[in-house]
């Protein structure tokens, strides 16, 4: 696959008119909970964007990152009730993440908790990251697989201002994932 080849595709999802979704989340691994979800819309709008009260605490060094602590989400609706509304958003759209696995996996854990139904098109979404380590071209020696990357420092490769002011909020983040792609379609901004 060309470098031009790339940009073709990265230009194709955003012809898609995509959404753009960001989690915060509790703790790291496989037991994070979804703390706040943020989507936007296609000209970078705010669609979504929802604190979530998970089951257990948020861990501090996660609070140092994002700013949402224990108190602030007490509360915040559960998954149970922001998982509906958020599925109607999603509905038959194309949906950027930056990672993909990660991303459904703690949206799949929620919902597993929440003693709910599994209604999200998981075909859906599109993850940058491996689009970015595409675009990068730089392979692990032995394995010959692209390299990735952490989303701040691709989007920081990208030449994209990552500054945050106070914490980083999904909001933020979700407009970010926005400016990688369009970065990475060579996009022109009007």
């Amino acid at each position: 696959m060309t470098l031009l080849d790339i940009i073709f595709e990265t230009q194709q999802y955003l012809y898609s008119r995509p959404l753009y979704l960001h989690l915060a989340v509790s703790k790291q691994g496989p037991q994070a909970e979804i703390v706040e979800i943020a989507v936007l819309e296609t000209d970078g709008k705010p669609l979504f964007e929802e604190l979530v009260c998970p089951r257990g605490a948020i861990r501090p060094e996660l609070s140092a990152v994002h700013g949402i602590t224990n108190e602030l989400v007490r509360l915040a609706p559960p998954w149970a009730e922001v998982y509906p509304r958020l599925c109607l958003a999603l509905q038959e759209r194309r949906v950027i993440v930056y990672d993909r696995a990660a991303t459904l996996g703690v949206m799949r854990h929620a919902t597993e908790l929440a003693h709910l139904r599994w209604d999200i098109a998981e075909e859906d979404f599109t993850e940058i990251q491996d689009i970015f380590a595409r675009f990068h071209g730089q392979r692990q020696a032995g394995s010959g697989r692209f390299i990735t990357y952490p989303m701040l420092e691709a989007a920081q490769m990208l030449g994209l201002d990552t500054e945050a002011t106070g914490y980083r909020r999904a909001v933020e983040d979700a407009a970010l994932l926005r400016s990688m792609l369009m970065a990475l379609a060579q996009w022109k901004r009007g």
